[in-house]
């Protein structure tokens, strides 16, 4: 740990050689919280990691995917990030993580019981940590002691004085008849409050309540109040109507400007024509098949790049000369179409539920076809009469190389994508 840390750029001499990696800490909530909080954190990370790694392996990319969204909270990675980079193409780039929020680091005397173990540390980093640890703890009594430094003192008088009363200190009861005292002058010093008498009765009520109580309940041609707000209703029944009309088209316009904002696609004049993409996208380079088939269903939505199955050659062409590396593309994610469809892992856009494709999807339609597809990939070696796959390194090839490995083994033609020849 003390070689990484080293490595990784901190400053031997501060305190930030001895800060945490990124980690979610979830001890704010509740224990029943938590808990929660973990579950859903575990499944979505598992939804998107291959199977078989193990537990230890999941643990370790937890601490990368921890890392990883830390310093895309903050920006480092976008700035340092080149945008052909194919890291852009991976479905944790883009994808709302859950709990970004609870992505933090900790020092040793800052750490809690979320907080992983720090190792690796000199000792005067060991010592610096003490004296911090001491030094928040002087903070905090120092804090207490001003809040409620009054209150201790007067316990103390109070405590003081009692005593001497116990003691018969100044005569019987000394502390006590001061108190006596005090409040008997306190009272004395209160300004005197003079009450008002009650207002004189108003004699026209008076001559109107007696005059109903001799005609019974004022009932002949007296005022009507249901008619009254009958009156105003109908008044203003037209005015109602058209407030109401006004209204309704207010909420029919936030409705639609909300869902214009959740458009995922949107169009720009690049090169004199309407383009989804970016004026500055290009292809990332040295793309594997995973992030061809991330790019070509997710697109990049942080960067504002649509799945590339929405584009065609005029969309490509002032970087793609007739779209001809589009077309390769396509030809391929037709491949992994035709292998995921009978397995049940396609997932059209018109489909409820799955109009958009999202990081889970891809992971388990790779984990679905992957064995019928690996044959295809492996790089085989011969010396002698023993043949030998040991070099293959399958899931860490480039698209290209997948795609032309596809073609000279005749996967294209089996599967009907190229016409055989005549």
């Amino acid at each position: 740990m003390y070689v990484g840390r080293c490595v990784s750029g901190r400053k031997r001499m501060g305190k930030d050689f001895a800060i945490s990696n990124p980690y979610f800490d979830f001890l704010e909530l509740g224990q029943v919280e938590r808990d929660c909080a973990l579950d859903e954190l575990n499944s979505w990370l598992k939804e998107r990691v291959p199977e078989g790694g193990g537990e230890e392996v999941f643990a370790l990319f937890k601490f990368c995917f921890a890392s990883f969204v830390f310093h895309r909270q903050s920006g480092w990675i976008d700035d340092n990030t080149h945008i052909q980079s194919a890291l852009r193409c991976l479905p944790l780039w883009s994808e709302d993580v859950p709990f970004v929020d609870h992505v933090r680091t900790a020092y040793p005397w800052t750490a809690t019981k979320d907080t992983p173990e720090i190792t690796g540390l000199p000792i005067d980093t060991l010592y610096l940590s003490e004296i911090e640890t001491l030094h928040a703890k002087m903070e905090k009594l120092t804090e207490l002691i001003e809040r409620n430094g009054q209150l201790h003192e007067d316990n103390i008088v109070k405590r003081l004085e009692q005593s001497l009363d116990m003691s018969s200190v100044g005569g019987e009861g000394y502390a006590l008849n001061k108190e006596i005292h005090a409040k008997l002058q306190e009272l004395l010093d209160r300004p005197a409050v003079l009450v008002e008498p009650p207002p004189p009765p108003n004699l026209l009520t008076t001559l109107v309540d007696n005059i109903c109580l001799d005609f019974g309940d004022c009932g002949g041609g007296g005022l009507d109040v249901d008619e009254m707000e009958e009156d105003v209703l109908i008044t203003f029944e037209s005015q109602t109507a058209k407030v109401a009309e006004q209204v309704r088209q207010a909420a029919v316009r936030a409705k639609t400007k909300e869902q214009l904002g959740k458009r995922f696609v949107k169009v720009g004049n690049v090169h004199g024509k309407w383009n989804p993409l970016p004026a500055s996208f290009r292809y990332p380079k040295s793309m594997t098949l995973t992030q061809l088939t991330t790019l070509w269903h997710m697109g990049n939505p942080r960067d504002g790049v649509p799945p590339l199955k929405i584009c065609d050659s005029k969309n490509v062409g002032h970087f793609d000369k007739n779209g001809s590396i589009l077309s390769r593309m396509k030809r391929l994610m037709e491949a992994v179409k035709l292998l995921a469809v009978p397995r049940g892992l396609w997932k059209p856009r018109n489909v409820q539920g799955s109009m958009f494709w999202n990081g889970s999807m891809v992971t388990s339609l790779w984990t679905g076809i992957w064995d019928d597809i690996k044959q295809y990939l492996l790089t085989k070696t011969k010396k002698g009469e023993v043949e030998s796959f040991h070099k293959s390194r399958a899931g860490e090839l480039s698209w290209r190389t997948c795609h032309d490995k596809l073609y000279s083994t005749g996967l294209f033609k089996e599967l009907g994508i190229v016409k055989r020849k005549k």
